[in-house]
């Protein structure tokens, strides 16, 4: 694993938050909703090592209370980073595939990277306004 700095973890949230919002519906493609879900990964990973005193994501992969839940796929999943951060205003959804399958918050950058069709529209739909408000909210706080 190749750890970031808490600098280049902050540019790469201002570069794809700036780039996602550059974009207006109905021109988001997965492209862009991907872009927006690394934007809030980068940004609640500077909010971390902010709390933390960290320095690098391997600060993050070491810490006693965090490093356990972000294993693998788990360092995709917001909702835990939220959780540490005491932010449980957001309400993100597991998204419905047509395949039959659910993808949980952890595997939203999956559904968006390899263009999984989905089931419910408007659960999709809601999911983006709620990673948007979170992108602004850490915007705020970085």
């Amino acid at each position: 694993m190749i750890h970031a700095t808490r600098k280049e973890l902050e540019k790469a949230f201002r570069k794809h938050w700036y780039a996602f919002r550059s974009v207006k519906e109905p021109h988001r493609n997965m492209s862009y909703k991907l872009l927006l879900f690394y934007a809030v990964e980068c940004g609640l990973k500077v909010l971390i090592l902010k709390d933390i005193l960290g320095k690098t994501t391997d600060d993050i992969h070491k810490h006693g209370v965090l490093g356990p839940k972000l294993k693998g796929i788990e360092g995709h999943n917001l909702k835990n980073y939220l959780h540490y951060l005491n932010n449980h205003s957001y309400k993100l959804q597991n998204l419905k595939c047509k395949n039959g399958k659910e993808a949980a918050v952890k595997e939203y950058n999956q559904v968006w990277r390899y263009g999984i069709e989905l089931d419910d529209q408007a659960i999709e739909n809601e999911a983006v306004r709620e990673l948007e408000r979170i992108a602004e909210w850490i915007e705020r706080e970085i």
